[in-house]
């Protein structure tokens, strides 16, 4: 052995029998904090660095027993859980959305303004936005819900903005019951109840409609609130027939219904030429796709006045008379509408 190893021994032995004894339990603090130890710079007496060993040997065997193994465990901190979002009373009943739909029965029409929503026991709901010829001066805009072939359509001079119906699911032998349809809710309604005697239903429109199902009578009441719970409106039948009762139908040309039938093809035929020319693809269903990134809006309402510029030009050119349908016959032998239309 060296003198380097005697002297290194001899340290060690000597704090050692210096160190301060310990009782047999210890009782005191269970947790400890380490400090991080500052490196030794080279260069120092070789005793000096021993000496710093052996504090160090010491330090270590100290908090090895302090730090005793049944120490309790301190959790970290957690963010607390967010409150539950608000939702109305009662019980969900949810629609599935589909995405846009893959067929139209009312004329070329495009993606971005169709949906397909899937409601449990029923056939696929199908909302359009569509432009067809209603014996009017020119055509116009209709907003259409279809349900396994039939359904129907609101106006665009319908001041009613949340169209109501009941479907003939049962009647037509598609489902075991009606639906009670809401159609045109405002965008920013997040939930829309629907409350008849003891039902109470709610959910999350989807493309600005809701379905529920019907119960028999008139005494739903339907309410639309927002993502926060605050009130939108609230709307019953009642309120809404004043509404429609106060309509004013636009003027209907009185003509044959080969006349109609002809301004109707026009209507359907430009509106497909015009999406096409602005780059649509006319599906099978009448609804036309386009490549991403084009703005299917803004090339639907251009195309929207270009067709009722044509049909305009066209029904002026039959030079019909016009008459008041709230009060007034068709006098045409071959008119399309029956006389209680």
């Amino acid at each position: 052995m060296n003198d380097l190893d005697t002297m290194l021994r001899d340290a060690l032995t000597a704090d050692a029998e210096r160190a301060p004894g310990l009782p047999d339990e210890w009782i005191g603090a269970t947790t400890a904090t380490i400090v991080p130890i500052e490196p030794r710079r080279r260069g120092r007496p070789a005793m000096i660095a021993v000496a710093s060993v052996a504090a160090a040997a010491l330090a270590i065997g100290g908090l090895a027993l302090v730090a005793r193994p049944d120490a309790p465990v301190v959790p970290a901190a957690t963010t607390p859980p967010a409150p539950p979002a608000w939702q109305p009373s009662g019980e969900e009943f949810p629609l599935v959305d589909l995405g846009p739909a893959t067929e139209s029965a009312n004329g070329p029409v495009v993606e971005a303004l169709t949906r397909a929503v899937r409601v449990d026991g029923h056939p696929v709901q199908t909302l359009t936005t569509s432009l067809t010829y209603t014996a009017g001066a020119t055509a116009e805009l209709q907003y259409c819900t279809w349900e396994g072939g039939s359904g129907g359509c609101r106006p665009e001079w319908n001041p009613v903005t949340w169209s109501f119906s009941i479907t003939s699911s049962v009647d037509n032998r598609v489902a075991d019951f009606d639906l009670l349809t809401i159609e045109g809710v405002p965008a920013d309604v997040a939930f829309v109840g629907y409350a008849d005697g003891d039902t109470q239903l709610w959910q999350r429109p989807i493309a600005r409609f809701a379905a529920f199902p019907d119960v028999p009578g008139s005494d739903e009441i339907v309410t639309a609130w927002d993502a926060d719970g605050a009130l939108i409106g609230t709307y019953d039948s009642t309120s809404t027939q004043a509404i429609g009762a106060n309509a004013v139908q636009p003027p209907r040309a009185d003509i044959a219904q080969g006349e109609f039938d002809a301004l109707n093809d026009l209507t359907w035929s430009s509106m497909g030429d015009c999406l096409a020319a602005q780059g649509g693809t006319v599906g099978g269903g009448a609804v036309v796709a386009f490549p991403q990134g084009v703005d299917q809006l803004t090339v639907w309402d251009e195309c929207v006045l270009a067709v009722k510029a044509t049909v305009a030009q066209a029904v002026a050119e039959l030079e019909p008379r016009f008459y008041d349908p709230r009060t007034e016959r068709p006098q045409n032998p071959a008119t399309p509408f029956s006389v209680g239309d």
